[in-house]
Order: C-alpha cells, then structure tokens, then sequence
C-alpha cells in the first residue's frame, strides 16, 4: 500500500509532500492486518504510534468507572487513530479494537510529527476531522439530556452511515446491540424492541447485527425530533425510553431526564 496512490480523503493532502518525502514516509511506515477483536492500542499507553485505517472498522471504547467499556464511535477507511495523543503527548484516553478484520498503517510516532511540520495541509485536514468529532460529541451530550431513546437510536444510526458507502436510498451496517445501547446511554433489551419497532414501521431491515436502511427520509425526521408518527414506543415501553442506564449516562439532573421522555 503506497501513500502516494492512497484514495482515502488524507491521500490528497500527503501527494503534496513529493516524491521523496512520500517514500520516506512508505519506508517509515508498517502495514499490519488485524483480525476482528484485536486491539491496535490500549486506554492509558503512551501514543508510540498513529494508525490509519486502510480497510476495515475501529472501534473506539472507554473504561467506565465500574471497570465497562463504553462504546464511544467507530473509525472507517481514511480515519486515523490514536492522532489526538500523538499532538498532545498525552496517554492514550481510549482503547482502539478492530471491529472486523482491519488493514492499518502504522507510523511512528516521531514520523508522525516530522508530517505534520512539512505537511500544512494534512495538519489543516487532521483539526477539521477533530473539530467535527467535538461537534458530534457536543451533541451527544444534549441528546442525552433531551431526546428520547427512539431519537438517539436513529442519530446514531445516521452518524455511523456517514461512514459507510451507500446507494442511492439506501445503506446498511454491522452494529451489535450491545454496541449501539452504550452509544445512545441505554440497555441492549430497550435498543432492541426501539429497532425492531423501527423495523415495523418499514424504515429498517433487520438481519442478525445487520441493520439495513429502507427509509432515509423517515429515519432523518425522527432524528431531528420532525416526525410526530414515528416508531415512538408506547405505554410501558413508552416508560422504558427512559430506562436507568438512560438517564446515568445523562449530564444533567433527574429531571432532565424526565424531560427527555416528553
């Protein structure tokens, strides 16, 4: 895997290194496939290295104060990992797992540093990817405190899509259950019954951990809290969207998340 033909959204921003400093950067670097469920570094290691996802998945966790791991996103294709401890020299503040089998590029850490110096326009590419990370936690938080279940279960669905090439109309991806819960601050059994009301009501197709889109435009109202007909679970269940887990993972007081089941 060459870094002067990378067709990921970094690969521009490295050909305008040249020649000699992309073939520097080739030898530096090592190529390392990694089977599903191994990890690449660990929370709490010193950044030797920054990884960047060449195929595959990542799967970003963070150890809870119970000794849990929190899901906190997934890196695709043309992401880079382990970047943010690599600028600031600081430890590692979550674990990276490879969701599937994975193909990564490893670069030393101080290889790393000597780009960031003669590449302006990778530095510029790797804030804005940052910049958009903190916007997408940013909302996390506040759904957390004011959405209910339903609307966070179909955010995160749309977010992960964004990293996954789709057809017209259409997408699909893999995602546990369990993986899915800790992302939206809920349990696996609420998450459950929300995609398999999601499913009734035609926007997904289910199959194992296969979650397979049928109505974009559906999924994106319900989303944004526009849908007023939407998947919403009723009754007991209606209660169960604000399950504890809910509302512990929630930054506000109880009442917050007695406002986010409104």
């Amino acid at each position: 895997m060459c870094c002067a033909t990378c067709a990921h959204p970094l690969g521009e921003a490295l050909r305008r290194l040249g020649h000699e400093a992309l073939d520097s950067l080739h030898q530096a670097k090592v190529v390392r496939v990694y089977a599903s469920g191994e990890r690449l570094f660990y929370e709490g290691e010193p950044p030797l290295a920054v990884f960047c996802v060449s195929r595959g998945r990542i799967r970003q966790t963070k150890a809870t104060l119970s000794g849990e791991e929190m899901v906190l996103g997934f890196l695709a294709a043309g992401e880079i990992a382990g970047v943010e401890a690599a600028i600031t020299g600081t430890l590692h503040d979550v674990t990276a797992v490879a969701e599937e089998q994975s193909v990564v590029c490893i670069l030393p850490r101080t290889t790393f540093e000597g780009l960031l110096s003669r590449a302006p326009a990778l530095t510029l590419a790797l804030y804005q990817r940052a910049a958009h990370h903190v916007q997408v936690l940013r909302g996390r938080l506040v759904e957390l405190a004011y959405s209910r279940v339903p609307q966070r279960v179909a955010r995160a669905i749309l977010d992960l899509l964004d990293d996954v090439p789709r057809e017209p109309g259409c997408a699909s991806l893999q995602l546990q259950r369990q993986d899915l819960a800790q992302m939206v601050g809920s349990t696996t059994e609420t998450v459950s019954r929300i995609l398999h009301s999601f499913g009734e009501s035609g926007m997904v197709d289910l199959s194992g951990s296969r979650i397979e889109v049928r109505d974009l435009t559906a999924l994106r109202a319900l989303a944004h809290g526009e849908s007023s007909s939407g998947p919403a679970v009723s009754g007991r269940r209606a209660q169960e969207t604000t399950d504890p887990a809910s509302r512990a993972a929630s930054p506000t007081s109880s009442s917050g998340a007695d406002r986010s089941a409104g």
